[in-house]
């Protein structure tokens, strides 16, 4: 422990000089006060012991100085005197010294105070580290939050009193600007309240409140969304402040919702939709996927896509989905066998692409069941086309040879009716049948000739009874051999419609 003695007489200043050292310690030794001050001001000491009988300026006023000095607090003082009074300590303490020593000096009561002052400066020694520790903590921890890219903003109740340059680049104002405002002033009206709330909780109960999310707005009107991370505790610019920090999620949370958006349209999609990994497994499969392969999406997940579609197996994926990487994408049709082993035909489509570095297929697959069956469906109705013009030509057909059927049944009725009464009554009785069967077949051809006839799409004023009428006439074979018709209809004015298309409305529905 560097000591420094101030003592002017030289006898006496060299033997307590001796006698410190003989007790470990570094001593200087100067006559005066003047002397001590040049000294310490050189390198400053850890122990000072000083006469109070100085020449010029005493110990008392020495002391009282040398604490007003920077740094001068700092030493352990122990004034040293032949006096003995009871007010004598009250005047050294006063002075700002820490004990008093009276001579003769007592070895033993002179190592007791030496103990003291090694552990005073000690203390003190350990002291001025932990400040000085404190002191780089908080330029480090300044420095960290001037420099995080996240915004922080420390708060005083509820006024900011510090804001990074992070917290200037979010909300848009500057930092001496929101110095100015309240903490939750920077927010969306309607967050203040929840703000007030987190606020108060926190300030009532010590507890960091959990993450939020909350709206910013900017001067510019700019809303933007913002994750506040949790609240804490911090002495800042000596005082205790409670600090936000917090950072714009905006561009995440449209991308987030994008995303989600995506995938919700990709979990309902009709068609089937499978991801694969580079080896044929599949990574993920949506609900049509598990519709059209009758079975979950998490029997899917797992799979390898080869036991689903036998046609790729081994080697042959592998040349496949080099093909496929190469290509970009590829259409083309297959089977897929469902889980009790049927196989659907589907037309699919494949494409590989690269996400978070790794290579994937996606297929998706149309099942083909309905279109074949709308296939069919055409063809029939091409084939009844077909049937229709065919029966348009042969009724047509009939009608000629029908006409003269016709017309030599009426000359021979006439001439029956130009006999006497009863004379061949059953003849005229079986010609009148005939004429009725043949005006009946006249009728038949003509709505079958009608109906069969091309016309277009137009649109025109048309009787409903009429054509109600006609669609009967035509069902009538097939009704009446299978059902009773009964008819009960009002007088309608005509509509706006189709009459032919009308026709075969009425013609299903009679059929069916």
């Amino acid at each position: 422990m560097r000591t420094l003695l101030v003592e002017d007489e030289g006898l006496q200043r060299e033997s307590m000089r001796r006698e410190l050292e003989a007790l470990g310690l570094r001593v200087v030794a100067v006559p005066d006060a003047e002397s001590a001050f040049a000294a310490h001001a050189t390198e400053p000491f850890d122990l000072l012991i000083v006469d109070w009988v100085l020449p010029g300026i005493d110990g008392l006023r020495f002391v009282s100085r040398l604490r007003e000095l920077p740094g001068g607090a700092t030493p352990f003082v122990v004034v040293i005197t032949a006096r003995d009074r009871p007010d004598d300590l009250a005047r050294v303490l006063d002075s700002g010294a820490d004990d008093y020593l009276a001579k003769p000096i007592d070895r033993t009561l002179l190592q007791t105070r030496i103990r003291i002052a090694a552990r005073r400066v000690a203390s003190r020694r350990l002291h001025e580290a932990d400040r000085e520790a404190l002191e780089r903590a908080q330029a480090d921890f300044r420095r960290l939050l001037d420099r995080s890219p996240l915004g922080v903003i420390a708060r005083s109740d509820e006024e900011i009193v510090y804001a990074n340059a992070a917290a200037s680049r979010i909300t848009g104002y500057t930092c001496d600007e929101l110095l100015r405002r309240k903490i939750y002033e920077v927010f969306a009206t309607e967050d203040h309240e929840a703000m007030r709330r987190r606020i108060g909780r926190f300030d009532r109960t010590g507890n960091p409140p959990p993450p939020t999310e909350l709206t910013m707005v900017r001067p510019d009107k700019r809303a933007l969304v913002v994750r506040l991370i949790p609240f804490t505790r911090a002495v800042f610019d000596n005082r205790e402040v409670a600090l936000v920090m917090f950072e714009d999620i905006t561009t995440r949370t449209l991308a987030e919702r994008r995303l989600r958006m995506t995938q919700f349209a990709v979990d309902r999609a009709r068609e089937a939709v499978l991801w694969l990994d580079a080896q044929g497994t599949i990574n993920y499969a949506n609900a049509a996927a598990a519709t059209l392969l009758e079975t979950d999406s998490s029997e899917l997940e797992g799979r390898r896509f080869e036991e689903l579609e036998a046609k790729r197996r081994g080697a042959r994926w592998e040349r496949w989905i080099a093909e496929l990487e190469d290509r970009g994408s590829l259409v083309f049709e297959t089977e897929l066998r469902r889980s009790s082993g049927e196989l659907v035909a589907v037309e699919a489509s494949a494409s590989a692409l690269r996400f978070d570095g790794a290579l994937f297929v996606v297929i998706g697959a149309r099942d083909l069941t309905e279109r074949e069956r709308l296939r069919e469906t055409l063809a029939q109705a091409e084939k009844m086309a077909s049937v229709g013009s065919l029966a348009a030509g042969v009724a047509h057909e009939i009608n000629n040879p029908l006409a003269y059927v016709l017309a030599n049944l009426e000359l021979i009725a006439e001439e029956i009716a130009g006999k006497p009464e009863g004379a061949n009554e059953q003849l005229g009785s079986l010609v009148a049948a005939a004429l009725d069967g043949s005006e009946r077949v006249r009728r038949i051809v003509g709505d079958l000739r009608a109906f069969a006839r091309q016309r277009d799409d137009r649109l025109e004023p048309v009787d409903i009874e009429a054509v109600l009428d006609g669609a009967v006439k035509l069902a009538d074979n097939n009704v009446r051999h299978r059902a009773r018709l009964v008819r009960s209809s009002d007088q309608v004015p005509h509509v706006i419609g189709n009459e032919q298309r009308l026709t075969q409305v009425f013609v299903n529905l009679l059929l069916n």
